[in-house]
C-alpha cells in the first residue's frame, strides 16, 4: 500500500520513514493493536490484619498472609506489604539480638536482603514505631493458588519482638496487596 503526500507517493507501508511525516496526523485507536498485552494488571487481591504480637519465640511466626491464583505461568506477581512494629529496647546495634523478617511464597523464602537470608532490625527504644515494608516482583511460574506471607522470628530467646503494639497503647494495621501482571 502506497502512502501519498500531495499526490506523490512517498513510501509504502512497509518502508515508511516516520521522520518525513509532517502536519496533522490522523487519530488512531489502540483497539486495533495486536500483540500488546505484557504489563496489564490482571487481578488485585489484598489483606489486612490488626493482630498484635509480643513474642520471644525463635520459631517463625506469620504476621500477615494473602493468596492469589495466577491465570498464566508467565504472570508476574507484585507483592506490596507493610507491617508496623515497635522497636524493642532489648535489641542491640551489634546484631547479637535482632528481629528477622521473611517474605515467603507458600513455604519458600523469596525476599532476601540481609543477614540469614532476611532483613532484620537491630536498633532499640520502646517508644519508637516503625514500619517494615517492601515491594517485590515474583515470577512464580504457577497457576495454582499461592499464599504470600510475612514471617518474623527473633535470633535469641532473650529478644522480644513486638508487632502492632508498644506495650499496650498502640495498634496498627498490617497490609498486603498482590497484583497479577501479564508477563506475556
Amino acid at each position: 500500500m502506497a502512502i501519498y503526500s500531495n499526490g506523490t507517493s512517498i513510501a509504502n507501508a512497509a518502508t515508511l520513514n516516520a521522520t518525513i511525516l509532517t502536519g496533522a496526523l490522523p487519530a488512531i485507536s489502540g483497539a486495533s493493536l495486536t500483540g500488546v498485552s505484557a504489563g496489564k494488571i490482571l487481578q488485585v487481591v489484598s489483606a489486612t490484619s490488626n493482630t498484635t504480637y509480643d513474642s520471644s519465640s525463635t520459631s517463625e511466626l506469620t504476621t500477615i498472609t494473602c493468596a492469589i491464583t495466577p491465570s498464566a505461568t508467565s504472570s508476574k506477581i507484585l507483592i506490596m506489604f507493610s507491617v508496623p512494629r515497635t522497636e524493642n529496647s532489648d535489641l542491640t546495634q551489634d546484631g547479637s539480638k535482632r528481629i528477622i523478617y521473611y517474605l515467603l511464597r507458600n513455604t519458600t523464602k523469596i525476599f532476601t536482603g540481609g543477614q540469614d537470608s532476611s532483613f532484620s532490625v537491630t536498633s532499640g527504644g520502646d517508644a519508637n514505631h516503625e514500619t517494615i515494608s517492601g515491594n517485590v516482583i515474583d515470577s512464580p511460574s504457577l497457576t495454582s493458588e499461592i499464599t504470600y506471607k510475612v514471617n518474623f522470628t527473633v535470633n535469641t530467646a532473650t529478644t522480644n519482638g513486638r508487632w502492632n503494639r508498644a506495650n499496650t497503647d498502640y495498634a496498627g494495621t498490617m497490609t498486603m496487596v498482590l497484583m497479577e501482571i501479564d508477563g506475556s
